[in-house]
Order: C-alpha cells, then sequence, then structure tokens
C-alpha cells in the first residue's frame, strides 16, 4: 500500500508532457493489455507493468501506470540504481516500442523510496538517456 502511495503522489507531482491523441490512445493500449500487465485491484485505472502490484519478491522495479492521465510512475527497488533503472528503461521501451528520444517526452518520473536511497529518495531521477537525467551509481 506505501508503495502504491508513493507512486500516485509522484503522479500528482509531475507535470504532464503534451502528447498528441494517437500518441496517448498507442500508450494506453500498451500498459493496458498483455500478459506482463497487472491491473492494479485497488485502484481502479492503474496498471503494473512486468511486476504484479505489491508483488513479494525481489523486483528491482516497478513501473505503474494511470490510465487516466497518460502518467508513468517507476519505483527502483534495488541497488545499484543505476542498474535497476537500465532494466526498467530496457523493460518499458520494449514494450512502448519507442526510441529514447521518444521515451525523453513521456509524463513520467523515476524515484527510489528512502529505504532504498537516502541519497535519491525524492528526486526525479529521469530516463538515463535524457537530457534532464541525473547521474546515479
Amino acid at each position: 500500500m506505501d508503495r502504491t502511495r508513493g507512486l500516485i503522489a509522484l503522479m500528482l507531482l509531475a507535470s504532464a508532457a503534451p502528447q498528441s491523441a494517437s500518441a496517448a490512445i498507442s500508450l494506453r493500449a500498451s500498459l493496458t493489455h498483455g500478459a506482463d500487465v497487472y491491473p492494479d485491484p485497488v485502484n481502479r485505472g492503474y496498471y503494473y507493468l512486468k511486476y504484479p502490484p505489491r508483488a513479494p519478491g525481489s523486483s528491482p522495479f516497478q513501473i505503474m501506470y494511470q490510465a487516466g492521465s497518460n502518467f508513468i510512475g517507476i519505483e527502483l527497488l534495488k541497488t545499484p540504481l543505476g542498474r535497476s533503472r537500465k532494466l526498467a528503461e530496457q523493460t518499458l521501451m520494449h514494450k512502448l516500442r519507442m526510441s529514447p528520444r521518444e521515451m525523453c517526452r513521456l509524463s513520467y518520473q523515476i524515484s527510489a523510496p528512502n529505504s532504498v536511497s537516502q541519497s535519491y529518495a525524492g528526486e526525479d531521477l529521469r530516463f538515463s538517456f535524457c537530457p534532464d537525467a541525473v547521474h546515479v551509481k
């Protein structure tokens, strides 16, 4: 539940990037359907990619998509953060079939909880290949 609240808070803080109507529809279709997409049973309109919400285990990241706003929240759950971010980026890029340039225009935020990294907690790390990315180890 705490992880979901954190991602919801990130969604509310993030500024929405402009997207065309066709891009928004394509994003919604990709992130709400498929064997690797898990609807949140508690929060309607929220979907998780690759790992189900609140899944026990050692997933290196959690990717949440909020269909109403087309926002993507990525939480890095394992160190080293650079590796977890790279895995999340690859997973999302493969699912969306987007170039790095297109990915940078998405409405998204990448963060790490304080329990994983006190150094980067509360900071928007961005995709590693975007101009506004924070360098992490």
